[in-house]
């Protein structure tokens, strides 16, 4: 074990969503041990370059990238989950990113 306690790494890079099929937090199993670990899984739900790239889902009109992912944080709402962004900072590469990111943090949904 490297000293882990949280983890946010299962998602397709390619495809934004519910990788895990929940946007609730769940604890890792050693499927080798047959044992839950200690480490506990965060669901990334969207990643921004998942979202915008032309090798992903290519949305590339900043309407279009925020109404998916705001859709994907309203689904997480409904279920009381929790919606986590990865947003890398080399991706603020436009004006129209930073205000995707501003909009994503100020708005409730």
């Amino acid at each position: 074990m490297l000293g882990f306690l949280e983890d946010s790494s299962l998602s397709f890079s390619e495809l934004a969503g519910f990788r895990n099929g929940t946007c609730h937090e769940f604890h890792l199993i050693d499927l080798p041990g047959e044992k839950v670990t200690e480490v506990l899984e965060k669901p990334l739900i969207v990643m921004e370059s998942s979202i915008m790239s032309a090798n992903a889902m290519g949305l590339g009109k900043p309407e279009e990238a925020l109404e998916k992912i705001n859709f994907f944080k309203a689904q997480c709402k409904n279920v009381g989950g929790c919606f986590t962004l990865l947003w890398h900072n080399s991706n603020f590469t436009s004006d129209w990113h930073h205000e995707i990111y501003e909009n994503i943090i100020k708005t409730k949904i």
